[in-house]
Parts: C-alpha cells; structure tokens; sequence
C-alpha cells in the first residue's frame, strides 16, 4: 500500500482474523481514490468495519464475503454509498432473518410509507398501527401489473450484483432490490427447492425484466464437491433433475442467459420454445453445456429439432450451448423452409452429446445453421463419462460440415433472390364513430294471483286411565338385642410409705402391769372383758417399738401378694366394723383379741336367722371382702 499511493482496486483474503487487521484496513481505507474493493474473511467483520470505510464515498465495486456481512450496519453503509455500481454479498449459511436484516436500518424512499404506495406496508388506517389485514398478496399483484415496487431509494445506481447462497436467500434478497440491474449473478445451492426456484424466477421478471441484460447461474463449491468426488470415483452417476424456465416472464433486454449446475440438468423442449418467445433479443444461451448423460440412463430429452424455435425466433443468437440427443429425424418438415436457417449462430457447444447418424446430423445443421464456424464437443478419452461411440461419430460431423455447408451456400446463390419486401398500401380513412342512441321504455306490471287455502286442524279426543299400582309389604321392626360381656379389671397401684414418727429415747421408771383376775374369769365364762389397760405402745420403749415395726414390714412384705389377690374378690354387702384390740381374760400376758370400739355397733343383715344363744356366745368371725377373719392375733399395735 506504500508502493502504491494511487491504488484503485484492493483484494484482500484473510484466512484468519489477526491483530494487524485493523491496521491494514485503516491503511486501504486511506486511499481516497479507492474505487474497487474486495474482502473475504473467514471470522466475522470487525466491529469497526463500517466507520473505518465511512469516509470512502468514490467505491464502485465492493465484494463482502465474511459471516458478519449481512450486518444491519453493513447494509446501511452499502446503501449509503452513491457511486456503487458492483456489489457481491454472501449468503451461504444465513437464515431468511438475517438476511431480511441487511435492510432494517435501510431508511424507506419517499412514498414508500405512504398508504397509495404499492410497495409500502401502511394501511391507510392508522399509521401508528399494525393494520388488521394482511395486504402482501395484493401488493404483489399490483406490482406484477404497475412495476411499482418498494422504492428505498438504495443502490440507486447499482447495475451488477452477485449473490451466494441458498434460493430462498437469493429470493429475500432481491426481493428489496428496485435498482436498474444490468447483470445479475447467482451461485447457489444445487438443486434448489421447487418453491424456491419460483420465486427466484418471479422475483427476477417482475423487478428486473426491464433492465435485466445477463443473468448467470451458477452452483456453489460445495454442490460441485459431490459432482468432483463421482467423477474421480466409482462412486456412480449423479442424480438428474429438472429445472423448468417456465417460471420466466418476458425479459426483452436480456443478452445473456447461462445456467451450469451438476444436478439441475434436465430442459425440455418447452422450455426452449418459452425462452424463444420471452427473449427474442438473446445472443448467448448455456443450459448446462457439460452434463452427462450415461448409456445406462435416460437419453438427453432435447433433441436436434428442438433448437429450431431458437434459430426462427432469436434472430441474435451467435452462442449456443447445450445437450442433444441428435437422433433421427420424425420428418422432413425443417427443410421445407429457410424461415429455420439462423444467419448469427457462429458457435455451438453439444458436450457429452448422443448422435445416430453423423451425416445426416451434419445435413441438418447445415440447413439451421449454414453459418455455422465452431463446433465444440468433449473428445478426451480418459475424461470420466466420456462416451467413445459418441465422440467418434461428433469427429464425423465436424469433418462432412464444412463441405455440407458449402454446398448449401452455393445452391442458394443459384436461386432467385427473394422479392423485396414492399410494404401493403396505406391509405387515410376516417370513420364516424357518432354512438346512436335511442330510448326504449318498458312497462312492466307485476301478474298478481289471489289464492286462498282453507285450513282446518283435525281435532281427536284421547282418554286414558291411569291407575297407580298397590303392594303390601310386612316389615319386622323388632329390635335386635345382643348381649356382650366386658371384663373390666381396674388398675391398683400399691404404694407403701413410711410413716414412722421421729422418736426421742428418754429415760422413764418402769411400771409393772398387774392383771386382774377378773378379766380371766370373764373370759373364761365367754364374755368380751373390757380393755382397761393402756396400749402396749404407749409403755414399750423405743428399741423395742422399733423391732416391732421392723417385724410389721417384713409380715406385710411377705403377705403382699395374698393382699393383692383378696384386692380383686368382690365386696361384701356389710360394712367392715372397726375393731379394738383388747386384752384376753387368761392370765397370758400375750393373749389378746379384737371387739368392737365402743361407738360401733354390730350390724347384722337382715336376710340372716336369728342366731341362738350359743352362737352369740361363740367367738365372732370377721370378714376382709369374701375372707374370714378369726382371731387374727397382731403382730404390733
């Protein structure tokens, strides 16, 4: 860039994004005479790519291929440059969003907004709002009739675009566009999607048929890779499909036409009629010149015949390249006239082409083409695909058509030469055209029918007799008892406590106890003597009131579980009478035996016999619940 100051057009590749590149790009963008510039780059575009080139208004041709191209501000800086005439864009691998942001920041062309504008998305309703009905397809139809397209006033000068990329991208993309397109180049995914490839070709007639001149077509580098890997293998044929030109509308300016895809091969012959007819000013036309056809396959649907709409109608056509079958001919009809004989057609390309007859295929091309000079076919033998058959028998017409035609020359120089053409008379005539009217009046009087229906109900008088039906039923309400026992056996708890008063030892006088006789010979006698000693307690002393506590435990110990058996044996109906404990009236000093205390009386039930005298007398029994008590004789008191 030192070497060159004056440098006009710059091709930068960088397969890598290094930390020099800003450098080298603010260096190229200081050339202000810089009028052609290409970029490809592998990472995305540099954040700073759109200010560094803000300043270079004179760019004529610009080539973007890097993933961040279709950035909103990329497209805004393409747009905005007013001498761009050349611009190439990727879309490889882009979905139709990102694609339809290229133009978001894009701002509209006058009347695009507005609501008479074909193109604009405004209703006419409310301006501020989305409007309520979806009104796309009604503008596509008024644009296929007016030309009246989305007018942004973008690449107003733009005459060359090339797009890479999917049909469908290719589709959104010039779908934007209302520049005067001149060439327009398209390398994309092979084969296309059939709604796709519509559209493209819809897209293309209705923005660009009035100064569209060449349109090529081309596949991109991975379609070609498949096509690349069978040709230098065995890995087969590639599979052929058709690619219909019916979907173009008339282009009267176009040149050019060039259509080279590995799988997208098949024309038929209306296609070609339909090209005749759409483009009568075509001069260079290439439908796929280097497909293949194998042997083991379809042969080629075009035929040698089918060229002749070419040769009638394209009075301009001097290139011609495709596949033929050059069979035999149905009949004899193409040579009935010279109206087929094309005078431009100096070149023809048949490729891998299939032939029959190599004379009678080059007496036919004698009489279409007469001025025939270049006749291009595949002879390489060690080419994959190449048919030898085929090639030897094209050798043969390349060599009889140069004497073929100079023959076919000099017999037309020995026949008149045609009448001049004299125009038919013309003659100025004026018609009057007055329009005569004349007032017709019709009476029209209604046909009016009275028609009268005498309409009366049938009456019918119904009766029916209901009578509820009766049943007796007997129910057996007596209640059902059932008896159910519960042993219910309470909880006891036995606690003992120890109730043992604190004692002082004090020194006393002994007292000796004497004993009435008396008392003895009452108890002899059977009577209850009375107990008119003092409790024992109250003169034993503290030692010996202590044993005999000790002795009172270790008996209630040893009688706990009798007492906790009797615990359960049901109450008896009498109450338990308190007992006194009193002295018997034996002279034993041991002896003693329980009576009643002198505020109880003895209760005797009512249900009992009397008893007899003798049993008064007798010793009395006492009961603990259901056991008998007889002269229990205490261990202490």
């Amino acid at each position: 860039m030192f070497l060159g100051p004056r440098v006009e057009a710059v091709t930068l590749e960088a397969g890598m994004r290094s930390a020099k590149l800003n450098d080298v790009l603010a260096e190229i963008a200081g050339h202000a005479g810089l009028t052609a510039f290409a970029f490809t780059l592998h990472t995305n575009l540099p954040d700073d790519f759109t200010q560094t080139f803000a300043q270079n208004a004179a760019l004529e041709k610009v080539a973007l291929t890097a993933p961040g191209a279709l950035a909103p501000k990329v497209g805004k800086w393409a747009a905005g440059l007013p001498e761009l005439q050349t611009f190439a864009v990727d879309l490889s691998a882009r979905t139709t969003t990102a694609v339809e942001g290229f133009f978001d920041e894009i701002s509209p062309g006058t009347g695009y907004s507005t609501p008479s504008s074909v193109g604009g998305t405004d209703s006419g309703v409310f301006s501020g709002e989305e409007p309520d009905f979806d009104f796309s397809e009604a503008r596509k139809a008024a644009v296929r009739l007016t030309r009246d397209g989305p007018r942004r006033g973008a690449f107003a000068k733009l005459s060359n675009l090339t797009l890479t990329g999917d049909a469908s991208n290719l589709a959104t993309f010039l779908r934007h566009l209302t520049s005067p397109l001149a060439q327009l180049d398209l390398v994309m995914e092979d084969p296309p999607a059939a709604l796709d490839w519509h559209e493209v070709c819809t897209v293309i007639s209705d923005h660009f048929s009035d100064t569209l001149q060449s349109l090529r077509i081309n596949a991109t580098s991975a379609s070609r890779f498949g096509e690349l890997v069978r040709a230098t293998s065995r890995g087969g044929d590639l599979p052929m499909r058709e690619l219909p030109l019916t979907y173009l509308s008339a282009l009267p300016r176009l040149w050019r036409l060039e259509i080279d895809l590995p799988e997208s091969v098949i024309f038929r012959e209306q296609d070609i009629k339909h090209i005749a007819r759409i483009c009568p000013n075509i001069e260079v036309l290439k439908l796929c010149p280097f497909a293949r056809f194998p042997l083991t396959g379809a042969a080629p649907p075009l035929t040698l015949e089918s060229i002749v709409p070419l040769t009638r109608d394209c009075r301009r056509l001097h290139t011609l390249g495709l596949v033929v079958n050059a069979a035999e001919l149905s009949s004899d009809d193409v040579y009935a006239t010279r109206v087929v004989c094309s005078r431009a057609l100096l070149r023809l390309q048949v490729g891998h082409s299939w032939v029959q007859n190599p004379l009678q295929t080059a007496v036919l091309l004698s009489h279409l083409t007469p001025h025939l000079e270049t006749l291009k076919f595949f002879n390489e033998k060690n080419r994959a695909g190449t048919i030898e058959a085929n090639v030897l028998a094209w050798q043969r017409v390349a060599e009889f058509l140069p004497h073929i035609q100079h023959i076919r020359l000099a017999e037309r120089k020995l026949q008149p030469p045609p009448a001049p053409y004299v125009p038919p008379p013309k003659a100025d005539k004026s018609i009057d055209a007055t329009v005569s009217m004349a007032s017709v009046g019709v009476s029209a009087h209604p046909e009016v029918v009275e028609f009268a229906v005498q309409a009366e109900p049938e009456l019918v008088d119904f009766g029916v007799q209901i009578e509820p039906e009766r049943a007796e039923a007997s129910i057996d309400a007596t209640p059902i008892y059932a008896e159910v026992e519960i042993m219910a056996i309470p909880d006891v708890c036995e606690q003992s406590i120890d109730a043992v008063p604190e004692t002082d030892e004090k020194g006393t006088e002994p007292m000796s106890l004497a004993l009435s006789d008396t008392a003895s010979e009452s108890s002899d006698e059977g009577g209850r003597p009375e107990n008119t000693l003092p409790t024992i307690s109250m003169f034993v002393p503290s030692v010996a009131s202590g044993v005999a506590n000790l002795t009172y435990r270790v008996v209630r110990f040893y009688t706990a579980p009798i007492r906790f058996m009797f615990s359960f044996m049901p109450t008896m109906p009498l109450s338990l009478p308190r007992f006194t404990l009193n002295h018997a009236a034996s002279g034993s000093p041991s002896t003693y035996e329980l009576s009643y205390a002198h505020d109880q009386e003895k209760i005797v039930p009512v249900d009992s016999e009397p008893t007899s005298p003798a049993a008064a007398t007798a010793p009395a029994h006492y009961t603990n619940g259901s056991a008998l008590v007889d002269s229990i004789s205490p261990v202490c008191q």
